[in-house]
């Protein structure tokens, strides 16, 4: 979880470590929903300078819109496994939506043996059903701006609202550039 609170060298060393433990699979994780695709290269090439044997996976999610792009990278990199949902279903702006991520690969030229189009019927009939309410909160995008994760929402909350603060004008918490 928040693979984005330690650079990727130190990210990398720990993989190695628990490596060594017999982990299957380790997991880049944007767990704000906020790394550029550049960081998810970054991330993959730290770990396989110090290890090629280690499985890889990524899980992002989608506050700045970048889950399916974030995956597309992940998998030119040599990711073996992506985590994504039925239209993106998932905390705050939600995860990498399976079917806009499967319908990326295939114009890839990636068989993943999966009909979009059931897919899409699937999500319809199941899910669309349950987000017809939802949109996209600004504070989720702002949380994916500022790379901060929304465990700690309610704190911020608590304190804007005591001090009468628009928690999303919390410039100090942006991590722009990092």
């Amino acid at each position: 979880m928040k693979s984005y609170t330690r650079p990727p060298d130190e990210f990398a060393r720990l993989v190695v470590e628990v490596e060594r433990y017999g982990v299957d699979v380790v997991y880049i994780v944007d767990s704000a929903g906020g790394m550029l695709p550049a960081q998810i290269a970054a991330y993959v090439k730290a770990v396989r300078e110090l290890s090629e044997s280690v499985r890889l996976g990524f899980h992002g999610h989608n506050n700045l819109g970048l889950g399916v792009g974030n995956a597309l990278r992940a998998v030119e990199l040599g990711v073996e496994v992506i985590d994504a949902s039925l239209m993106g279903i998932g905390r705050g702006a939600g995860n990498t939506p399976s079917e806009q991520f499967i319908c990326a690969l295939i114009r890839m030229g990636i068989d993943c043996d999966i009909d979009p189009i059931k897919l899409l019927d699937l999500s319809d009939h199941l899910i669309l059903p349950l987000e017809a309410m939802r949109g996209s909160p600004s504070l989720d995008v702002v949380s994916g701006l500022a790379l901060f994760h929304s465990s700690y929402m309610s704190t911020i909350q608590k304190y804007a609202a005591k001090h009468r603060v628009d928690p999303r004008r919390l410039r100090s918490l942006w991590a722009i550039g990092s």
